[in-house]
């Protein structure tokens, strides 16, 4: 008769973020936890001190996915770019999991590349220290704005747009009718990756005038 797999840190957080990808974040809970793993949810402090010390492992995890390898020869545009696309990737691949990253937890080091190859592509670009970091809050607002919205994919989210133009069609609101049935079949996703675009343009005139000064 074989064994009980015996538990390990890297078991515990393997079942963690299966269960968060699979019935979402909330569902998380050591008592829950301890029900996937066949043992009491007690058994699980001896291997992690708190919720927040397994929250920050399991982030750890979806982060340890994060590919920051751009081309040697890649351009600070096309560094941020991957950056953004394997951020994105993260999301796609682990749809509960990703939320995790921004509950309350202990800090793990894998969130640290990402930071840094950011900031040193805006430094690289020619930006200073001071314009690099408000820079890199103003992409990760926006772009993490989208991810975490719960709608987030291919399926349209702008349904409601076609409903409110049935109710104005006497010409009261044209461009917003003229409008509704293309935004009925926006998704987050490409909004995500205008918005992505729209930003790294941006910033290339924020170093045109850092350039310039």
């Amino acid at each position: 008769m074989t064994g009980r797999q015996p538990l390990s840190r890297e078991r515990i957080v393997e079942a963690a973020l299966a269960l968060a990808d699979r019935e979402g974040p909330d569902a998380l809970s050591m008592r829950r936890l301890g029900r996937e793993l066949g043992v009491e949810g007690m058994a699980i402090y001896g291997y992690f001190r708190s919720k927040e010390e397994l929250t920050g492992a399991v982030a750890g995890r979806v982060l340890s996915e994060l590919d920051l390898r751009a081309d040697a020869e890649a351009t600070w545009q096309e560094r941020v770019r991957h950056v953004i696309r394997s951020w994105e990737g993260l999301r796609d691949r682990h749809p509960g999991g990703f939320f995790l990253i921004y509950r309350r937890r202990d800090q793990t080091p894998e969130e640290l590349p990402p930071i840094e190859e950011l900031l040193a592509a805006l430094r690289d670009a020619g930006l200073p220290p001071e314009r690099s970091v408000l820079a890199y809050h103003v992409l990760v607002w926006m772009l993490d704005g989208i991810l975490l919205a719960g709608s987030y994919g291919d399926d349209p989210v702008n349904e409601v747009w076609l409903r409110t133009a049935e109710g104005v069609r006497d010409g009261t609101f044209p461009r917003l009718v003229e409008a509704a049935p293309h935004a009925a079949r926006v998704t987050a996703r490409q909004i995500f990756e205008l918005g992505a675009d729209l930003l790294v343009r941006g910033l290339e005139h924020l170093v045109e005038d850092a350039g310039e000064g």
